[in-house]
């Protein structure tokens, strides 16, 4: 066992080589020591030489990082596990004898457990920075209890806690008595974890409890190391963002006051800035602002920078100060596009970093400025790598809706041309209810840090359609969607443009779409080339994996269609489908359409690695597609009827941007998806329909497909075998819809699909 998990590492090591070729060579020389001899010393050399490379890892690469840091933390605990009976002998569940220290025994255990435990905290470190919230989450559960089982909502398998954390933070206790760089790791994996649920939210309360369980092992004053003092500025952020201002909050306020002149006086102007920009946050004054910009240190991220800044500007509030807020946005977004110039890797800064963007949205929101929240909005949402999304829209019409400001009132913002419109919705339910209705439907968890209910753990139970049309009325009700839909009724064009703040993964799109006549697209980019005026060239990629046997009664449909009126098409299906022919055709300029049926797998812990399958053996991720450059003068149409196609990450602070449909839509590419697991009958019949509309049309228009798709499959079965007939009266998913006893006018069918644009 232990050899071939190291033939595994050392499998991977070879992917990584263009990180540092010297050290990966070594890195690979002492795994194969290793796997025969066992040497606690060779593990520290591998330790170490790990370490030194994860530091270097670049950024656009952290999913290989990932990879090969969950296998060597794997190997090494399986090395420890071989002195597991004599440590777990002498561990009652709540004590370690300190007698055991000295035991050869426990080093072999202990040794190979701190070391696994040390490089899932600098996982956690890199996950951090980049903002992969679920993977840092993982990390860390990893870096307390190596032992852990990863829960798998998906397979429904995996452990439902931490069995055997409090064994591992004794051992890490006894490390951190005797080192200080251990005792330096063990505190900042805490913070980490403190940071992290201010994202998140604090599951199952346990902040509080870690805070006070590791304080004891906290260093202040002369001694103090910087893990030490974020430990506690963190833990004062999340309590400020739970708004639990008690006296917990007020003795670490007071703490944090003494410690800021004590680390002042020291000239450590690292850890005086942290404090400084924490008391920034917890008082919002100009002064504690003031402060923190002038202390003389490099490790000023520019998000806090410009964070300080706007709350300067905020402060002298005259005439100019929404301007000057949207400039330093602005300016924050090139500065990150320098940094991280790949679409993925921006749209995961700007969700990691979005608190600024709130933050100007609250300043606007208490102003009524409405005009600026379009703008910054606007500016938020459609920069990526290629676009700075100029935010002159006097051409546009733009919907921006806010669906969780503490009002937890619905708020709508209309910019129809330049012309602003608003309006709060009012309703019995609140964003909980939602979520809650959503969650049952989909079988999915949506915390919410304002619901601390939610942050209790919720195991995968199953998917209950029934509910559908319970949870899109109970939505429509709290959105107020039939008065939404007339205060779009005056659009002087016929084109919608949606932007969610913040993304509840929700058919907001498609309730509004069956209600007003314009087409509403979730906008996700500037700049648009000029829209197809034909279809002359369609790629279909079907049942790639010869699972889905209903996908043949689509295939068929969208071949007569196609053939009627001769439209040049290509078919791969099962057995035809691979990898590398995918690449290539989806590279193919020549498409029109590119179709896609298949499954799809949405990756909430880390959403760039979200997966379509493209054959019997191989999958292709977001992050890879997103990474194929498309060299087109016409825009095309990227049609996914697969499973949570279009779902995106729910947390506080995204906009929707890493979504699998959302992250390929580009200047070049509208993408269609799906917002939930979708039923193979019910994918089969939308798409027949959406390619009907497609190519029946003088100017095919993906958005309109989908308008005309929906309308039809909620006017029931009836229409819906109408429609095919219109086809071909002898297509055999027509005998499949007779038979049935499912009514496919359930929005679970009708209202799963948006098209981005």
């Amino acid at each position: 066992m232990i050899s071939t998990k190291f033939n595994k590492v050392t499998k991977l090591a070879e992917e990584i080589r263009f990180v540092d070729e010297e050290k990966v060579h070594s890195l690979i020389i002492l795994c194969n020591q290793v796997k025969v001899n066992h040497q606690i010393s060779t593990l520290k050399e591998i330790y170490d030489l790990f370490c030194s490379i994860s530091l270097v890892f670049p950024h656009e690469d952290y999913t290989l990082q990932i990879e090969i840091t969950n296998n060597i933390c794997d190997a090494f605990v399986e090395i420890g596990k071989l002195e597991s009976r004599f440590i777990l002998r002498e561990f009652d569940g709540i004590t370690l004898s300190n007698d055991i220290f000295f035991d050869r025994r426990f080093a072999k255990f202990s040794d190979p457990h701190i070391f696994a435990m040390g490089m899932y905290a600098l996982l956690a470190s890199k996950l951090n920075h980049l903002g992969i919230t679920g993977e840092l989450d993982n990390a860390l559960l990893k870096a307390r209890d190596p032992w852990v089982n990863i829960y798998n909502r998906d397979t429904k398998k995996g452990d439902e806690f931490l069995k055997n954390e409090l064994l591992f933070r004794k051992v890490n206790i006894m490390y951190a008595k005797i080192n200080e760089s251990n005792r330096q790791n063990f505190v900042g994996k805490y913070y980490l974890l403190f940071k992290n649920a201010i994202t998140i939210g604090d599951i199952n309360n346990e902040a509080s409890y870690y805070f006070f369980s590791i304080k004891p092992y906290v260093i202040l004053g002369k001694k103090a190391s910087i893990s030490d003092i974020l430990f506690y500025t963190y833990y004062l952020e999340l309590l400020l963002s739970k708004n639990d201002i008690g006296t917990t909050f007020r003795e670490i306020e007071q703490l944090l006051l003494n410690e800021f002149s004590i680390q002042s006086s020291l000239k450590r102007y690292t850890y005086s800035y942290e404090i400084a920009k924490t008391l920034a946050k917890v008082y919002k004054d100009r002064m504690w602002s003031e402060i923190a910009l002038a202390i003389p240190t490099e490790e000023k991220h520019p998000s806090d920078v410009c964070s300080l800044e706007m709350l300067l500007i905020i402060k002298n509030n005259h005439s100019d100060s929404s301007q000057e807020i949207i400039a330093k946005i602005e300016s924050l977004l090139f500065d990150a596009r320098n940094s991280y110039p790949t679409r993925i890797m921006l749209d995961l800064y700007k969700k990691k970093y979005t608190f600024v963007f709130l933050e100007a949205i609250t300043y606007f929101y208490e102003k009524k400025d409405w005009i600026s929240i379009i703008k910054v909005t606007y500016l938020w949402n459609c920069f990526n790598d290629v676009d700075n999304a100029d935010t002159n829209f006097q051409d546009k019409c733009i919907l921006v809706s806010i669906l969780n400001l503490t009002t937890e009132k619905p708020l709508y913002i209309f910019s129809n041309h330049g012309e602003v419109t608003y309006f709060e919705a009012e309703s019995k339910w609140v964003l909980t209810d939602i979520l809650k209705a959503k969650d049952i439907l989909e079988d999915s968890w949506t915390a919410l840090i304002e619901a601390p209910e939610s942050l209790e753990v919720k195991l995968a139970d199953r998917m209950y359609i029934h509910t559908a049309k319970d949870y899109t009325n109970m939505l429509g009700q709290f959105v107020e969607v039939e008065k939404l839909s007339k205060l779009l009724e005056d659009s002087i064009n016929d084109y919608i443009e949606f932007i969610e703040i913040c993304w509840t993964n929700t058919p907001i799109v498609p309730l509004l779409d069956n209600l007003i006549e314009s087409k509403i697209v979730t906008l996700r980019t500037n700049k648009k080339l000029n829209s197809l005026k034909s279809v002359r060239k369609v790629l279909i990629w079907a049942n790639p994996d010869s699972t889905l046997y209903r996908a043949q009664f689509e295939v068929d449909a969208l071949k007569v269609l196609l053939d009627d009126r001769e439209i040049s098409y290509e078919v791969y299906s099962e057995t035809e489908c691979n990898k590398d022919l995918f690449l290539q055709k989806y590279s193919d300029y020549e498409f029109d359409v590119i179709w896609l049926i298949t499954h799809g797998e949405f990756d909430h812990n880390n959403p760039p690695n979200s997966r379509i399958i493209v054959s019997s053996d191989a999958y292709i991720t977001t992050k890879e597609l997103s990474e194929i450059k498309i060299q087109r003068l016409i825009k095309r149409y990227l049609v996914l009827n697969a499973c949570q196609s279009a779902t995106s990450e729910i947390r506080y602070n995204s906009m929707g941007f890493t979504g699998i449909a959302s992250s390929l839509t580009n200047s070049q590419q509208s993408v269609l998806g799906h917002l939930w697991p979708v039923d193979a009958m019910g994918s089969a019949l939308f798409g027949c329909l959406i390619m009907k509309y497609l190519v029946s049309t003088d100017l095919p228009d993906l958005a309109l497909a989908l308008k005309s798709t929906a309308k039809t499959m909620s006017f029931g079965n009836e229409a819906i075998i109408s429609e095919l007939k219109s086809i071909n009266s002898s297509l055999e998913i027509i005998d499949r819809i007779q038979s049935s006893s499912e009514d496919f006018s359930s929005p679970f069918y009708s209202q799963s699909a948006m098209v981005f644009e």
